[in-house]
């Protein structure tokens, strides 16, 4: 559900032109008190995130093509399979991930909507 709720805000920020509304992204920094008293699932979200947010940084283009592409399964996967180079940089050494696309979409539509909305904050588009 949060992917999906993610890829809706981030699909109304593009629609505003990156108009801000503060109430849609109550983003804070977690303390490492936070994190550490996460339980495994929100390790592993956490995890994706970071990774998710590198995708970002990365590419862009092919994350926004992600993004607004039809639910077709095959331009889906078209659009995975363009974002590929950039999965492996992003996974930290040694370590092995398992997301669904959908998880993973989720987590980049959250991931592109944070940077889209720090970047408007800073006023910087």
């Amino acid at each position: 559900m949060r992917g999906v709720i993610a890829e809706a805000v981030y699909d109304q920020f593009r629609k505003t032109n990156g108009s801000i509304d503060p109430a849609a992204a109550p983003f804070g920094n977690l303390s490492e008190d936070a994190i550490a008293s996460l339980d495994a699932k929100g390790r592993v979200t956490l995890a994706g995130l970071d990774i998710a947010q590198c995708i970002v940084a990365a590419s862009p283009e092919g994350v926004k093509a992600l993004l607004t592409k039809s639910s077709d399964p095959r331009d889906q996967d078209k659009a995975f399979g363009q974002l590929l180079p950039y999965f492996a940089p992003c996974v930290p050494k040694g370590a092995q991930i398992t997301f669904s696309k959908v998880m993973l979409r989720g987590l980049i539509a959250e991931a592109a909507y944070r940077s889209l909305y720090f970047t408007a904050a800073a006023g910087t588009k």
